[in-house]
């Protein structure tokens, strides 16, 4: 299953999908979303007839993390480095052609707002340039089923921690995740944030020259 997925996320990544530079980075996110459902949505319907592909096993290589948090309560910091946890991650992490270096920086965070409300965020810190998308795609699908683990396990609430790679180049650079519920693998956004701007993919899913630039700020050994 977890193959069959990423295939059809490879696929789509392909440009078909994207819409004009007129779109706010916004917009292009919110119709990778509404794409990805409806692609999930066709291959449930259709995977009786597929046969399903091993998942990628796992590398034989240490893995470890170094647990970062902010603002976060004791409790909340005990459900997300808990042994259970951490299992679930470590394993996801060796899920990967070329795994991190150990240990993995993760950090989660609460960002507090105005009337008592906030924002919850879980971040896996990427130690290494990227080249392509594709590449991410397995440390996306390990935070995902990490916080699913985490919110499943322990607390609901959690679920509704937003999901971040970051690099470790300019401060405030990263990819968001944009799973919202339902899907079944990280969906990347086509968009990489550093500070308050962001950097989309063309419309023909190609990384543009100033995308490409923050990339390289954003992400490094």
């Amino acid at each position: 299953m977890f193959k069959t997925v990423w295939k059809i996320h490879h696929l789509f990544w392909g440009g078909v999908f994207f819409l004009g530079c007129t779109q706010s980075a916004e917009e292009i996110e919110q119709e990778r979303l509404e794409q990805a459902w409806a692609e999930q949505a066709e291959t449930q319907q259709t995977q009786e007839t597929v046969e399903p592909l091993e998942e990628i096993p796992l590398a034989d290589v240490p893995m470890s993390l170094m647990m970062d948090y902010d603002n976060l309560s004791p409790l909340m910091q005990g459900y997300f480095g808990d042994d259970s946890s951490v299992k679930i991650l470590t394993n996801g992490l060796k899920r990967d052609p070329k795994p991190l270096h150990a240990p993995v920086i993760v950090r989660v965070r609460w960002v507090p707002m105005e009337l008592n409300r906030g924002n919850g965020e879980i971040a896996v810190v990427y130690d290494r340039p990227v080249d392509s998308f594709e590449q991410l795609q397995p440390v996306a699908n390990a935070l995902l089923k990490y916080r699913n683990h985490v919110g499943g396990a322990f607390d609901m609430r959690l679920l509704s921690f937003s999901m971040y790679l970051e690099g470790q180049g300019v401060a405030g650079c990263r990819i968001p995740l944009l799973n919202k519920s339902g899907l079944q693998y990280g969906l990347l956004s086509p968009c990489v944030e550093v500070g308050k701007e962001k950097f989309c993919t063309g419309k023909d899913g190609k990384i543009p020259v100033d995308m490409r630039k923050a990339l390289e700020r954003c992400f490094i050994e």
